[in-house]
């Protein structure tokens, strides 16, 4: 019962759908899937479910950069083995092995996911407010400057270096049970 517009997304939704399923995804997710109508659609619900997809690693890296394309990718806020240098999107998830420096100013909000081995740096100015997540091996060099915050869950990886109003929050998870 979709509104998809090929054959090809057609069965790229139903490997996906058949993929989370098979990795128990939650009956209210997948119930969702009927929603979804083209790839746009797909990346936007993979960062609105990055929690899961993160700790099954799905779908696999190689898997994204095969099926989408960087357009659609970076409209729904994924990026993938890129340099990564502006933050388009209010949430924004970063895959591989993204590298860049990206400077948040003003009074916005942003919610970074930060996976596998990708190296950022990032800096969070003027009432700025950034919700990082670091995940895997990835590594992170943070500051703020005038009145920014930076709030750090890390999942895995390293924090290199940070500077200024910056809170972690542990999310390791044999620390958690």
């Amino acid at each position: 019962n979709h509104n998809i517009k090929n054959i090809h997304d057609m069965k790229k939704f139903k490997e996906l759908k058949q993929e989370a399923k098979k990795l128990n995804a939650c009956d209210k997710g997948l119930a969702k899937w009927c929603e979804l109508q083209d790839d746009l659609d797909l990346v936007k619900k993979y960062v609105k479910e990055i929690e899961f997809c993160a700790k099954h690693d799905f779908p696999s890296v190689e898997y994204i950069k095969k099926n989408f394309s960087k357009d659609v990718l970076h409209r729904g806020g994924v990026w993938v083995d890129e340099e990564v240098n502006q933050l388009f999107t209010r949430r924004t998830v970063l895959n591989g092995h993204c590298v860049g420096k990206v400077e948040v100013m003003g009074i916005t909000g942003r919610v970074i996911h930060i996976r596998h081995t990708s190296e950022m740096e990032l800096i969070a100015s003027g009432a700025s407010r950034l919700f990082v997540h670091l995940y895997d091996d990835a590594k992170l060099k943070v500051k703020t400057t005038m009145r920014g915050r930076v709030y750090v869950y890390q999942h895995g990886g390293e924090i290199v270096e940070m500077s200024g109003d910056v809170l972690l929050r542990n999310s390791r998870k044999e620390d958690v049970e």
